[in-house]
């Protein structure tokens, strides 16, 4: 091989290295994107059902338990619905397995509180009635006895 083969052959081994890098860069960066892609739809997935759950509640304010969505996440796996109480506050939580498919890994996970008492309002409204009819009952003892008493106070010499 002469001087100018070498430069011809060099030359075209480099262009063929350059695009090979630059297809492998492009590749590599579609393959970003597109999970990427897919990671921002199972965030917003994750949110909107952890929205929707936090908003479905009876009328104390405690949460209606579901066990399933009918979505799925952008990898085909089901969401997995957790409910959480301590205390006066419950928290229901949307977890998405992730690209590996595997729970307790680099999972996507929305979590909302709810401060509801735990139904203690649904006690209180069901029982304002007895409530208030307990109350009346003293107030009206309390004004009879008292009446009973200034009588008796008078009817004494």
């Amino acid at each position: 091989m002469n001087g100018i083969d070498k430069k011809v052959y060099i030359g075209g081994a480099g262009l063929v290295l350059v695009v090979l890098g630059i297809s492998g860069f492009l590749y590599v960066e579609k393959h970003l994107a597109a999970e990427q892609a897919l990671l921002t739809e199972a965030n917003m997935l994750c949110n909107k059902w952890a929205d929707t759950l936090d908003s479905e509640t009876d009328d104390s304010g405690v949460y209606i338990r579901r066990t399933e969505v009918p979505d799925k996440d952008p990898w085909g796996n089901e969401f997995v619905i957790t409910y959480y109480r301590g205390g006066a506050v419950e928290s229901v939580e949307v977890r998405s397995s992730g690209p590996d498919g595997v729970y307790s890994t680099d999972d996507i996970v929305k979590r909302r509180k709810s401060a509801n008492l735990a139904g203690v309002g649904a006690g209180i409204r069901d029982n304002v009635e007895e409530t208030a009819e307990g109350t009346s009952r003293g107030v009206v003892r309390g004004m009879l006895d008292a009446w009973k008493e200034r009588k008796e106070k008078k009817d004494k010499p």
